[in-house]
């Protein structure tokens, strides 16, 4: 069990290098609907993970969307920085 739990992280860390493609264009193309996807699902599988960095920094963006504003740059480098630390991990 350990083994295949073990896998699902390094495949999710591995998808975090995606993942901050996504955001990039997300944010270049100012949409919200892809921003706010992208962050409600990493919010579930980083805590899933134990990544809390990266749960906190995308919870952060969704709220922002959530209350109807954009996030701001210093949310959204926050979020880029934790999928980059969690993307290291990933061989």
């Amino acid at each position: 069990m350990k083994a295949a739990l073990d896998a699902l992280a390094q495949r999710f860390a591995g998808r975090c290098r995606d993942n901050r493609a996504e955001l990039a264009l997300a944010v270049e193309a100012k949409d919200r609907d892809a921003l706010k996807h992208l962050a409600h699902k990493l919010v579930g599988a980083a805590a899933t993970f134990g990544h809390p960095e990266l749960t906190a920094a995308a919870a952060a963006v969704e709220d922002a969307l959530d209350a109807g504003t954009w996030p701001d740059g210093r949310t959204l480098d926050r979020l880029d920085h934790a999928l980059a630390s969690v993307a290291v991990e990933a061989p």
